[in-house]
């Protein structure tokens, strides 16, 4: 365990994320969490695509829905392929 904190430590890596910068995180190949987005622009069964505050963040796989969405958070769960950040747009 002490290894994992010395390496944590030397790394750049801020520990929280950005103020206002969406935090994205992936749960194995069954689960996406996305907290700060800015809405759903696609949606079907193998493609959800998230408004985020610098472009979009698409999902692909199977049987995917939107299992829970807030203002602030957006769970995407399903069979998880493939998981990109789009810049712009």
């Amino acid at each position: 365990m002490k290894f994992i904190e010395q390496l944590s430590g030397a790394t750049d890596l801020p520990d929280a994320p950005i103020p206002g910068q969406p935090l994205i995180e992936i749960a194995g190949e069954k689960r996406v969490l996305i907290e700060r987005h800015q809405g759903v622009c696609h949606y079907c069964r193998q493609k959800i695509a998230i408004k985020v505050k610098y472009g979009q963040v698409l999902v692909n796989g199977d049987a995917l829905e939107l299992s829970r969405m807030t203002k602030d958070l957006i769970i995407i769960s399903g069979c998880i392929e493939s998981v990109h950040l789009i810049k712009g747009g």
